[in-house]
């Protein structure tokens, strides 16, 4: 169960089923993970295997239109989101969780917080940010033309490492599981995810959060710079922000550099 996970159909509130993976044991702590933009679970797989076998039970939501999950005509957009994580929590019990969100990701979780802190125990925010400026927003219109171009392929080089990219395997792996593969999100879905980075902005309702938060952001991450992480903490209460450097503190660096953001992890959480 643990190594494998178990897919589980989660309703929404509009009747969309989303398709969880869960990790770990069925009772016991519950671990709530969402991937960033158009990512299935398997992009936040190593992290909740390692949450199972802490005794977790590591829930990772396939957003609407990704890896399983319903594909509707409309609600995409960060509110919808939102209600769609707050369902997985109750469907896994209505327990506090610990959350994590990894980029758009992080932006949900943010959103999860301040709407249900009922339901959230403790919050990691991985590459994350406050709010969309000027900077973000041409950052993201960016992104969108390189998803819908003839060749998406340089969006790589926003996400990922030099050592990552200048291995050829590790190269056309991670463009398979965004781009080409049989789980790959359709261009125009990855491009709707990255437009909905546009629309965050929880700067003005950070500082209400008491919920005790990690933010974890990477020294050479080109998508996200690492100073809106340090924003981020600024702004909640007691928040922790950790900066994750070297060759592959990428916009992966939860995968890149998946020993160091565990062990963080783990310490955060006392585990």
């Amino acid at each position: 169960m643990a190594e494998s996970g178990e897919s589980l159909p989660v309703v929404s509130e509009d009747g969309v089923t989303l398709l969880v993976q869960r990790y770990g044991p069925a009772g016991g702590p519950v671990a709530l993970l969402h991937p960033g933009a158009g990512s299935d679970h398997l992009t936040l797989s190593l992290l909740a295997r390692h949450l199972a076998g802490r005794g977790y039970g590591a829930w990772v939501l396939n957003s609407r239109g990704i890896g399983g999950s319903d594909r509707p005509e409309g609600g995409y957009h960060l509110a919808q989101l939102t209600a769609d994580a707050i369902a997985v929590l109750e469907h896994a019990g209505g327990q506090r969780a610990l959350v994590i969100g990894q980029s758009l990701g992080s932006a949900v979780a943010q959103q999860v917080a301040l709407l249900r802190p009922d339901l959230v125990g403790s919050l990691v925010l991985l590459a994350t940010w406050a709010a969309s400026d000027p900077y973000l927003r041409v950052q993201f219109a960016l992104s969108q033309a390189m998803a819908r171009s003839e060749d998406p392929s340089p969006l790589l080089y926003l996400i990922a490492s030099r050592p990552l990219l200048n291995d050829p395997p590790s190269r056309e792996g991670l463009k398979r599981g965004m781009f080409t593969g049989r789980r790959a999100p359709p261009a125009e879905m990855l491009a709707t995810y990255l437009a909905i980075g546009q629309e965050h902005d929880s700067k003005g309702a950070l500082p209400s959060l008491t919920v005790p938060t990690l933010v974890l952001s990477g020294e050479r991450d080109l998508m996200i710079p690492a100073v809106y992480g340090e924003e981020v903490a600024a702004l909640i209460p007691g928040a922790t922000h950790r900066l994750l450097s070297g060759p592959r503190s990428s916009h992966l660096f939860h995968w890149e550099m998946a020993t160091e953001v565990h062990a963080l992890i783990d310490d955060f959480c006392q585990l």
